[in-house]
């Protein structure tokens, strides 16, 4: 029997919210939630999901997240 990984995905992104949208660059980026951001050609998640699969006592991955992003 493994351990579950837990990838903390509650929070609403305030502050990231309101800097991207003041930055010109950026701001297509604006309402996408933070594990969901692009990093190079894939969500920043994946990245996450991935490592934890090359563990071999990982035996689960639970994501948490919220109400808004739950559908997601």
């Amino acid at each position: 029997m493994g351990i579950s990984a837990v990838i903390l995905c509650a929070g609403y992104g305030t502050r990231l919210q309101h800097d991207l949208a003041n930055d010109e660059t950026n701001f297509h980026l604006k309402g996408i939630p933070k594990p969901l951001l692009p990093l190079q050609s894939k969500p920043l998640i994946a990245y996450w999901i991935e490592s934890f699969e090359n563990v071999t006592f990982i035996s689960e991955i639970i994501i948490v997240t919220n109400e808004v992003h739950k559908d997601l």
